[in-house]
């Protein structure tokens, strides 16, 4: 009886080997794209299942550029899991190749025989893409550009079969651009009244055709001063308006990104005024009025080109809350009554 069922798993065995046609099976790699001039690199991942040693052999069965054979490809190490392709000792030319990896396996079957399976894997070997080009608004070509909130270039569409893309550094969130056609817009977002930290943003310009990928770089500084409604006047307000105190504190809006002035000076009022605390970098300024009453104040933004120059005015009112000195107290005669000081 264990004769028999020794002789069933045998045949069991015998026919799941028959069905799979190999004791193992071989594993070239995946297909890959690679650039001209790059190097070809062949990559055959290890099995458990191969003899040792695996008897590895790496050839060239196809090519299809219309310049070389198969026999013209050589290779760095033949008999190895990894090994580089090349002709002449050099980068394999533009074409599609197909590589061939075989390989022993063990006698997992114990016939006494290791079965040689083969894989091939398909390696494209790409031309380099069309040369990306970007065409600067101000006309200057340079490289360099500086621009208000915004800012517009062009483009050189990329070739058939390839893809354009962009992007930019310091990649922080702050930048929202559109490729259409040949046409690159980019904006910054303006989403906050504070100092930026960064002004200047490398825009990058890519095509690529899956293998090669060439790239196009511009420096583009946002001026950017705080306008939010777009109408180009930079705003300010008087804080805890109107004042029960002498002392007033003007805020403008963020004169500029990284650059710009913002000053805030008195254009009319009641009295002089007194600047206790200024500053220009940051739009800000306090203020010693010396009579109550309403104070008109400027504030004037500079140094923001190409954005233009922004004038902005706002006004506060003082009031006579005990700070001031009116002079002594006195009796008023009004329709024969004395009215004594203090009264309302």
């Amino acid at each position: 009886m264990k004769q028999v069922f020794l002789f069933l798993l045998l045949c069991l065995a015998s026919c799941m080997y028959g069905q799979s046609g190999t004791e193992c099976a071989a594993n070239a790699g995946v297909d890959q794209s690679v650039c001209v001039g790059s190097g070809v690199k062949l990559n055959a991942p290890v099995s458990l299942d191969y003899n040792n040693p695996p008897n590895i052999q790496w050839t060239c069965v196809s090519v299809q550029n219309g310049t070389i054979q198969p026999g013209d490809v050589s290779f760095t190490s033949p008999n190895d899991y990894v090994t580089g392709a090349m002709y002449n000792g050099g980068p394999l030319p533009v074409g599609t190749y197909t590589f061939q990896f075989c390989v022993d396996c063990k006698d997992l079957n114990n016939d006494g025989q290791h079965d040689r399976p083969c894989d091939n894997v398909v390696v494209t070997v790409t031309p380099e893409p069309t040369e990306p080009q970007i065409i600067e608004s101000d006309g200057s070509q340079d490289g360099f550009m500086t621009v208000c909130q915004s800012a517009t270039v062009g483009v050189n569409l990329p070739g058939a079969g390839e893809i354009a893309s962009v992007d930019y550094f310091p990649s922080d969130g702050r930048l929202s651009y559109d490729l259409s056609g040949n046409t690159l817009t980019l904006k910054y977002i303006d989403n906050t009244n504070t100092r930026q930290e960064q002004c200047t943003y490398t825009i990058t310009y890519y095509i690529s055709n899956g293998g090669c990928t060439s790239k196009k770089s511009i420096e583009i500084t946002f001026i950017s001063p705080y306008d939010p409604n777009e109408d180009g006047i930079i705003e300010g307000f008087i804080y805890l308006c109107p004042s029960c105190s002498k002392t007033i504190c003007l805020y403008g809006d963020r004169p500029g990104g990284c650059y710009g002035e913002g000053k805030w000076e008195l254009v009319s009022g009641p009295g002089t005024v007194t600047f206790t605390y200024e500053n220009l970098e940051y739009g800000d300024a306090c203020v010693e009025v010396s009579a109550p009453g309403n104070y008109t104040f400027r504030y004037s933004v500079t140094n923001i080109g190409p954005c233009p120059d922004s004038e902005f005015e706002v006004s506060c009112t003082v009031l006579d809350i005990d700070e001031f000195s009116l002079g002594p107290d006195i009796d008023v005669l009004l329709c024969e009554n004395v009215i004594p000081a203090g009264s309302t």
